[in-house]
Formats: structure tokens, C-alpha cells, sequence
């Protein structure tokens, strides 16, 4: 797909010239750096376009001098990492020479130990384009340089290095770069971006959104097909709200993920879904789920969807680093989808129903976060944990969360014996068979969480697991029984 690079006295002295950010690490600091400020200090989203405006330079140093990320924490790739050591070991000069401000560039090059140099913005300068290529010319003089970079940027500097080393190019840009300068090298494929997008939406999580069709079913409305076909189209800008929430979560919690022994591995935290295109597809998504919602609606189901998509939101960048309130939260997105579904059909949903549904997913929020933190270490959580808790919390968990979920069905029996049920099911002792099942799948899912058997979330478990499939089927049954029994 390259060429080689070729070998000689003269391409050994050259020096190497080396682009941080998309290049040495697998991210763009500058957004990374702008997003950990905003998740630290929320109202500063009302000085960040104060500071843009006074000029990219005075932007990058304003909130460099706030936050940056830790150095230590980066995706590096190794493949660069791997190719500079090769080039030192030749005795060849190392820059790296970035538009990211020269505090953070300065302390990855401390960290790497790699570079002789470096070259990096400050108060006055964004070193980037024309400015990049002269702050290199200065520092490298007339023996040329070889250069290592994304191809997208900075296209000055490749046009006037003598070599160019491309890092995870798109076979677009290779074919752009090699119309005006020669490409030595390629280091690492560049993913499906289609693919990307996808996983870093997380579709599996979208079954979630049939939460909405409870309302349907608990109203013995399921033979109405037009209103199963509006519930499906509300699940589906529920669908797109909820992934839109999941991209934000993953911007903001970014350092977190990395040291996470199965969220390193997502899109965003693996470095595969630049930072800059996560934010403009969670803005789209939203926007086409709450345009249509508004538009399909005259009642408050756009209301609802607005306020998940805003808890969503608060969840990310504050909610969920505080005590006890992100479990309930949790178990209160899960409810508001139920209030949707009702509110997309105009059918009103129960005090019983709101009640069993905040207890019973209270219990599995407080299942998920006992599977994230029993898997955590302490000296994990005490550097910049991104949860309000400690492993001593543990026993805490075991005891409310099944406490929780013991409640949720205490509620349904109590519905049971009520007047309302009479009025929907011919024959409401049936109904008590309910009781048992959801006490063993409540039960079960916390032995599998206890013994660290469980999915990282309990509602994906159910999903994937036969035995709550057939719990499923037995409670249908015992649902039709009861409403048609004579």
C-alpha cells in the first residue's frame, strides 16, 4: 500500500518530525482537554465561546491553563511509539511538534522520554499549518525532515517534507498525499468509520426502549395494531436519544474508560471515533428524534423525550458522580420511558405501575453499579474515580439493591389485591402466580451479580439469558390466563 521507506546516510540524518494529536495518540487532546473542564466546572460552558473568539491561540492556553488530560492516561499507539524508538536507536532527532498547547506537549514528552525537542502552541501562537511548517524549518534548518502525522491536517508541512509517514490514513488520504509528496511508510489500518459509528451508538442497548410497550400491555391494548406501530416509532426516537446520551457519556468520561478493564475497548475510549465526531452525531441524532417527536405528537411525548435526553445529559457530565442520586437516576430514565410509552398512545400509566417500576429498576441500577465497582480496584478508585464509591461500599449494595427489588414485588402484590385489577382481568387470582417468578428472576439476577456472573448491565443480561426468556413467556401466559379466563 506504501512504499519503502529507502536507506542511506543522508535519510538517517534527517530529523523526525512527529504530530500528537490523531498521530502519537489515538485523540485529540484539545477536545479532551475542553470536555474534562466542562464535566469539572459546568458553568464554564458559558466563558468557552468567550475564549474562542479572542482566537485559537488564546483558546487552547485559557483552558490548558484550567485542565489537561493526564499524560499518562493517553491512548498512545504503539505502532508510532514503536517506529520513533526505532528511528533513536539510528541516532535520529525526534520533535514533536503539535497545535496542542506546550504544557500538555511538554509533559507527554517528559513521559515518553523520546523527543529532543518540542514544538507546541502558547498564549500568541497556534502552531498549526504554515505557522508549524516554519517552527519546524527553524529548528530543523536546510537537512529536510521526515514527517509523521493523519494526512488531514497540516498539508503545508507534508508538502514540504522530504518523507511522510502516515498514521491510520484513510485510503482517500493516502491517495491525496501521494499526488504531491512521498509516502515512506503506513502505520495501521484505518477502521470502517459505518462500523465505528455503529458500536460506539450501542444498538444492543436499543431493546432497552421496548420498555414503552408496557403501558400497551398492562392496558390489554396489544391487539391494536396502529398504536403497536406508534409505540415502535416512539421507541425509535427514544432509540436515537439514548444513543445520542450514550456518545456524550463516553466524551465525558473518557480518562475513566481507559483504565476500565472492558470500557478501554470502546470506540471513543480506544481512540477509533475521533472526539469531534462523536459531538456532531450526538447533536444530530437528537435533533432528528425530537424534531420528529414534536412534529408526529401533539401531546407531551416530546415533553418526556426532552427530559431524558436533559437528565441524560446532567447524568453524564454531574449526576453520576454523585451518592445514591446517579442510582436513582438511573432507575428514573428507565421509568420515563414507561411514562412515554403511555403518553405516545394517550394511555395514563398507573401510581402502581410508576411505583413497581422505580423499585424494581432502583434494584437492577444498584446491580450495575455493584458489578462495575466489585470489579475496580482501590487504588482505581482513589485516582480520579469517575463513581462516588469505594469497595467498602460493596456491602451497601448488597444490601439495598435486592431490598429494592423485594419491594418492587411487594408493590405488584398489593396491585394484585386491589380494586383496579378487577376491573381489567376476569379472574385476578391467576395473577398471584406473578409474584413467585419475578421474586426468582430478582433473586437470581443478584446471585449471578454477587458471584460476578452478570453483564455489566442487568437489563442486557436479561436479554441474553434463556432463563429470563422463559420467566417472560410464563408471565405472558399467566397474563392471557388471567384476562380471558371465564
Amino acid at each position: 500500500m506504501a512504499s519503502k521507506r529507502p536507506e542511506g546516510k543522508q535519510d538517517e540524518a534527517r530529523p523526525v518530525c512527529v504530530a500528537l494529536n490523531n498521530t502519537l495518540v489515538a485523540t485529540d487532546t484539545v477536545w479532551e482537554s475542553v470536555f474534562q473542564l466542562i464535566k469539572l466546572r459546568p458553568l464554564s460552558l458559558l466563558v468557552l465561546p468567550i475564549w474562542f473568539f479572542r482566537g485559537k491561540a488564546w483558546f487552547r492556553d485559557r483552558h490548558a491553563q484550567s485542565v489537561e488530560p493526564d499524560p499518562a492516561g493517553l491512548p498512545y499507539r504503539n505502532q508510532v511509539l514503536e517506529y520513533l524508538r526505532s528511528q533513536r536507536q539510528q541516532a535520529r532527532d525526534v520533535f514533536l511538534v503539535t497545535s496542542a498547547h506546550r504544557h500538555l506537549a511538554r509533559r507527554v514528552a517528559d513521559h515518553l522520554k523520546l523527543f529532543r525537542d518540542v514544538l507546541a502552541s502558547d498564549e500568541k501562537c497556534n502552531l498549526s499549518g504554515k505557522d508549524k511548517l516554519e517552527a519546524i524549518q527553524v529548528h530543523v534548518g536546510e537537512a529536510g525532515f521526515e514527517y509523521i502525522g493523519q494526512g488531514k491536517t497540516d498539508l503545508p508541512v507534508i508538502e514540504a517534507a522530504s518523507g511522510v509517514v502516515l498514521v491510520f490514513p484513510t485510503k482517500r488520504t493516502v491517495r491525496r498525499v501521494e499526488q504531491f509528496a512521498t509516502v515512506q511508510a503506513i502505520l495501521g489500518n484505518h477502521r470502517n468509520l459505518v462500523t465505528t459509528v455503529i458500536r460506539a451508538m450501542r444498538p444492543h442497548h436499543w431493546t432497552k426502549n421496548l420498555l414503552l410497550a408496557v403501558p400497551l400491555v398492562v392496558a390489554q391494548e396489544w391487539h391494536d395494531m396502529r398504536a403497536i406501530g406508534i409505540v415502535l416509532f416512539a421507541a425509535l426516537c427514544f432509540c436515537l436519544v439514548a444513543s445520542s446520551g450514550y456518545l456524550w457519556n463516553d466524551i465525558f468520561d473518557l480518562a475513566a474508560d481507559r483504565r476500565h478493564p472492558v470500557k478501554r475497548n470502546r470506540p471513543l475510549a480506544a481512540g477509533d471515533l475521533g472526539i469531534a465526531t462523536a459531538v456532531w452525531l450526538a447533536f444530530a441524532l437528537a435533533a432528528v428524534a425530537l424534531v420528529c417527536a414534536f412534529v408526529f405528537w401533539d401531546n407531551h411525548f416530546w415533553l418526556l423525550l426532552l427530559t431524558y435526553m436533559l437528565t441524560s445529559f446532567a447524568y453524564s457530565i454531574y449526576l453520576k458522580h454523585c451518592m445514591v442520586v446517579d442510582v436513582v437516576v438511573l432507575a428514573g430514565l428507565y421509568t420515563i420511558r414507561i411514562l412515554a410509552g403511555g403518553a405516545s398512545v394517550d394511555i395514563p400509566v398507573s401510581a402502581w405501575l410508576l411505583a413497581f417500576s422505580m423499585f424494581f429498576f432502583l434494584s437492577l441500577a444498584f446491580a450495575k453499579r455493584y458489578t462495575e465497582l466489585s470489579m475496580t480496584d482501590e487504588n482505581a478508585l482513589s485516582t480520579g474515580r469517575s463513581r462516588p464509591y469505594f469497595v467498602s461500599d460493596l456491602e451497601m449494595f448488597r444490601s439495598a439493591g435486592p431490598a429494592c427489588g423485594l419491594l418492587s414485588v411487594l408493590v405488584l402484590a398489593l396491585y394484585i389485591n386491589s380494586k383496579a385489577v378487577r376491573v381489567l382481568y376476569s379472574w385476578p387470582p391467576a395473577l398471584w402466580l406473578l409474584c413467585p417468578l419475578f421474586l426468582y428472576w430478582i433473586l437470581r439476577v443478584w446471585f449471578l451479580t454477587m458471584r460476578a456472573a452478570t453483564d455489566f448491565d442487568p437489563v442486557v443480561l436479561a436479554l441474553r439469558d434463556r432463563i429470563s426468556y422463559l420467566l417472560g413467556a410464563a408471565s405472558a401466559i399467566i397474563l392471557l390466563v388471567a384476562r380471558f379466563h371465564s
